[in-house]
């Protein structure tokens, strides 16, 4: 009996601690102002921060005005077309169809600028998204400088990572505090 009472006691022992690595195994690390790798949503620190969305208010501003000048042309333009369809009745068919022809073409030329236009605006937003992003960059470097992080990922491009590794609301904050 006390040979079993041994057994039973190394064997629990074993168990305590195969437990115990288990559990230690499933932790995970939690960030750390030391980590050398941290991980940033690079769209939030656009859309988020302050001047990020001055960009995007901006956008979306320009974007209303072609929004409201599209509509005012096909407004003309659907009562010029009524109008030339109205005309059709009384004039000749060749006439007509040179009137036909000269709307379509100024059809196809508004089209055309409109749509230039609003590749314009998309090309700007580009264009001040990069800008945005060499702003912050020596933002974050010194942020990641003050926090010992070697690399700096984009949480998009990452399969898993605790919460800890995410710095985007502290990096936010800085770029607001920097930039206004």
């Amino acid at each position: 009996m006390h040979q079993n009472w041994a057994i039973i006691k190394s064997v629990a022992v074993l168990l305590f601690l195969s437990i115990a690595h288990l559990a230690s195994a499933q932790s995970f690390p939690v960030f750390e102002d030391n980590n050398a790798i941290a991980t940033v949503d690079q769209e939030a620190l656009f859309t988020r921060s302050e001047a990020g969305r001055a960009f995007l208010s901006k956008f979306e501003t320009a974007g209303k005005e072609l929004s409201a000048e599209n509509l005012k042309i096909q407004d003309r333009l659907e009562k010029e077309e009524r109008a030339l369809t109205e005309t059709r009745k009384t004039m000749p068919p060749e006439e007509f169809k040179k009137l036909a022809i000269a709307f379509d073409q100024n059809v196809k030329r508004i089209r055309s600028e409109q749509a230039a236009k609003e590749r314009d605006l998309n090309l700007q937003l580009t264009r001040d998204r990069s800008s945005f992003y060499d702003k912050i960059t020596p933002i974050l470097l010194a942020f990641m400088q003050e926090r010992g992080i070697e690399i700096l990922l984009n949480k998009e491009t990452i399969i898993i990572a605790t919460h800890g590794s995410d710095i985007t609301q502290a990096a936010i904050q800085r770029i607001n505090e920097v930039l206004n």
